[in-house]
């Protein structure tokens, strides 16, 4: 008859029989239950045969480390419409394991980016003209060694929009507040990109004084006069340097109200799109996740702090105006600003200018690919079961 006599007996069951030894529990490396704590678990083996006569021998049983951290990466197709804002998730890479890092190794990664959670983010503006594929390959690693790294290809495809348009020389697409259900240009007018943060200085745009064109004195180094003109069309670059109206055409800003209002594309928006009200942008604003520049630039608009300029110089970097075309109860023009909302203001100052899909009109159809992410099943191995000899 065999039997265990001392040492780690709690550890181990052996068949009197047989005398197969076999483990109570399932090991773990990394929490040993052994005297020493070091995976090396002692037995004294004690046998009687049927004279009793007894004999005892010293059994040494080492348990060895093994990946329990299996790491999984699954080959992924991805898709993402072209006119996505810059920062917009693209999808979500599948893995199992403890996964202590993400890289993307090879594949495009001006254009894409990936957190350490997997997450993958566009951090370029996508054209489906120039790329409609990339191929993205992605490492992770793990914090066991035996189990080290692994690595798989993300592909990401793009899909074709067909809402581009260019207006006065600059590319523009629409974008929907799913909040408000209004469609705007998806930039500030004369804007050469989506802004990528609040202060990106290639989302500024123009800074308009109120109902005049695109004329040049839009432009942020634009020369000053402080000479009024008489006219809503000056037909020069210049920019009205003292804060009050820049023109005598219409005290009463009728012409100038009429000439924003405009969807034909003769006025400063696209066919199709005018100059908001302020009520519209009230609403917006009203949408934020917060009534501050953080809150602005995460909505849909993405609406960079841009500054306004007024008295020929560039004032106020740390925040954002924004033209609305109406008046107040006092007969002023207004304009909202990201921190502080609607308020009127003087015609000669210069502001920003976000352009509203007019409703009944047709926007640039713009459908929207669905992001897909492909099924996977993953395997755990378990190890050392109950019972295991």
């Amino acid at each position: 008859m065999y039997s265990l006599s001392a040492g780690d007996t709690n550890a181990f069951t052996i068949d009197p029989t047989t005398g197969v030894i076999t483990a109570n529990a399932e090991f773990d490396f990394e929490a040993p239950i052994d005297a020493g704590t070091d995976n090396i678990y002692n037995l004294s083996i004690t046998v009687i045969d049927d004279d009793n006569n007894t004999n005892s021998v010293n059994v040494i049983i080492t348990v060895e480390n093994v990946s329990e951290n299996t790491l999984t990466i699954a080959e992924q197709n991805l898709s993402i419409a072209e006119n996505v804002a810059i920062g917009t998730t693209v999808g979500t890479v599948a893995t199992t394991g403890d996964i202590t890092a993400f890289e993307i190794t090879a594949g495009d990664t001006t254009t894409f980016a990936i957190d350490n959670t997997g997450i993958i983010t566009t951090i370029a503006e996508l054209d489906y003209e120039a790329t409609q594929t990339y191929v993205l390959s992605v490492k992770i690693s793990g914090a066991d060694t035996a189990d080290a790294f692994k690595t798989a290809q993300i592909t990401i495809n793009v899909a074709n929009v067909d809402n581009e348009f260019f207006f006065n020389g600059v590319r523009y697409f629409s974008v929907t507040n799913a909040t408000t259900n209004r469609t705007w240009l998806d930039r500030n007018l004369g804007a050469s990109q989506v802004a990528t943060s609040s202060d990106d200085v290639a989302a500024f745009g123009g800074l308009y004084q109120f109902g005049r064109p695109a004329d040049g004195h839009q432009l942020r180094n634009s020369d000053d006069t402080a000479t009024k003109t008489d006219s809503i069309t000056p037909n020069n670059a210049l920019f009205f340097q003292r804060n009050e109206d820049w023109t005598t055409a219409d005290s009463d800003y009728s012409l100038r109200l009429a000439a924003w209002s405009s969807i034909d594309g003769s006025g400063i928006c696209p066919v199709g799109y005018r100059v908001p009200t302020g009520a519209e942008l009230l609403a917006e604003r009203a949408s934020w996740s917060g009534n501050n520049n953080a809150g602005a630039f995460a909505s849909n608009l993405k609406l960079p702090a841009a500054a306004q300029r007024k008295q020929g110089g560039i004032q106020n970097s740390d925040d954002g105006f924004y033209w609305a075309n109406n008046l107040n109860s006092s007969g002023d023009v207004q304009r909202m600003t990201i921190s502080r909302g609607l308020f009127g203001r003087p015609a000669g100052s210069g502001f920003s200018v976000r352009c509203i899909l007019n409703e009944g009109s047709t926007s640039v159809p713009m459908p929207v690919a669905p992001l897909t992410i492909t099924d996977q099943t993953s395997e755990i191995v378990e190890n050392s079961a109950n019972g295991t000899a």
